[in-house]
């Protein structure tokens, strides 16, 4: 599975799909939604929240400064399933590390929704993780 062309690509689509659903939550933010997914990081969500509480004071250049960041921080993630993809086992696990520590971001708004989320996709990244280095994929570039 994980040897075919289809099976490399599936491999680390989690760290790009927490990547783009964080830059929908920054889109969301920017035109004041009120909404957002709990697949997103919390890192990009405090970014919006401070830019937003700036911009009061300090102008719009606030908030082009926070969009840069997240797409700073969405492309850390993009890169994470860049790597994954070309097996490196050490860019996985450091990712799922830092998919861990963001859910406890969502304890300071006591989000339980996003903190559950964020376990059950990260239960999925371990499954996945183990499933791929099970089949040998990680045999190679190591």
């Amino acid at each position: 599975m994980f040897g075919s062309s289809e099976g490399k690509r599936a491999v680390g689509s989690y760290f790009i799909y927490i990547a783009v659903f964080s830059i929908i939550n920054t889109i969301i933010a920017l035109f004041n939604g009120d909404i957002s997914f709990v697949i997103g990081l919390g890192a990009t969500q405090i970014v919006d929240v401070l830019c937003q509480a700036l911009s009061k004071s300090l102008g719009a250049t606030v908030i082009v400064i926070g969009v840069l960041i997240n797409l700073f921080i969405a492309a850390i993630f993009i890169f994470f399933g860049y790597m994954v993809r070309k097996a490196s086992k050490w860019i996985y696990i450091i990712g799922m590390i830092i998919y861990g520590f963001d859910g406890l971001i969502f304890l300071i708004d006591s989000d339980f929704k996003s903190i559950i989320f964020h376990g059950i996709f990260l239960f999925f990244m371990i499954r996945e993780f183990k499933a791929i280095s099970d089949a040998g994929y990680y045999n190679v570039g190591m």
